[in-house]
């Protein structure tokens, strides 16, 4: 008896045009709890404001086991959804529990601050939402982005932009957003980072799936003693194929740390071949 009551209040939910709140049917749907849930929150939504404020004020008698899923909507919405959200799981006196929630939290009450404050932790989080609907609240997410990867250059992953470009929905607006970052990069340095570089360098890069090509590049720089020998032939196949031998030979010039004899002498020519200068140092 109780699941056909359940189904009989749900039902009329989806087609909410022809549906009129008032305190009885309320009154049902908050005793029914957790069925009423996702449709209370596709409600805040909705065109008619009585239907939006009646759904608000549920959720909110409803309280905390209505979290989780305020929680997961904040991100697919618009920035006044968002908000509206945000205002519930505050007025239930909701705690994040994880990094995850901390961020969706913060960015649905535009503290943008605090989450470029949470540190490079939080750009897997973020990558994701350069797929957002939501072209201003995109734009937010991109500004976010280039101050965190751009602070931490030297040990950013580029692992993180080819995985978001296998799942991504529309690839567009991440490509802007990574051209503008990745214009930063002047010099890609192999092995441990012994050369005093403090900005404008990107550190042992994964490059054999990295198809966006580093347009900034001046520099190669190489500590012998402490690089993996593989990344010598990543490199060049990387910029061959992205960057073109001609670009490389008119701009790009190379640094060895270390004793040229430890270097194989086809990945010097190599280099040689493919770069405006070689020049070894101890």
């Amino acid at each position: 008896m109780k699941k056909e009551n359940e189904n009989n209040i749900i039902k009329p939910f989806s087609n909410l045009e022809k549906f009129t709140f008032n305190r009885t049917n309320i009154g049902t749907f908050f005793e029914i709890r957790k069925p009423a849930i996702k449709t209370l929150i596709q409600s805040l939504n909705y065109n008619y404001y009585p239907i939006r404020r009646s759904a608000k004020e549920s959720l909110i008698k409803i309280g905390k086991p209505a979290a989780k899923d305020l929680v997961r909507a904040i991100i697919k919405h618009n920035g006044k959804y968002r908000r509206v959200i945000a205002n519930i799981l505050d007025k239930i006196e909701w705690e994040p529990e994880n990094t995850n929630e901390t961020v969706y939290y913060l960015l649905a009450k535009r503290q943008w601050e605090k989450v470029k404050r949470m540190g490079t932790d939080v750009i897997p989080i973020l990558m994701p939402l350069l797929d957002h609907d939501d072209p201003l609240f995109r734009k937010r997410i991109e500004h976010i982005l280039l101050k965190l990867c751009s602070d931490n250059l030297g040990t950013f992953d580029l692992k993180l932009i080819i995985n978001h470009f296998k799942h991504a929905k529309n690839q567009g607006p991440a490509m802007q957003f990574f051209s503008k970052f990745l214009i930063q990069v002047r010099t890609v340095i192999l092995g441990r980072n012994i050369f005093n570089m403090n900005k404008g360098y990107i550190c042992n890069p994964f490059l054999a799936d990295f198809l966006f090509p580093l347009n900034g590049l001046k520099n190669l720089m190489i500590d012998i003693d402490t690089m993996d020998h593989s990344a010598i032939d990543q490199f060049v196949t990387y910029a061959i194929n992205t960057i073109g031998e001609v670009r490389m030979k008119r701009t790009l010039n190379v640094v060895v740390k270390g004793e040229k004899d430890k270097l194989p002498a086809i990945k010097r020519n190599l280099l040689l071949s493919l770069s405006k200068t070689l020049r070894f140092t101890r």
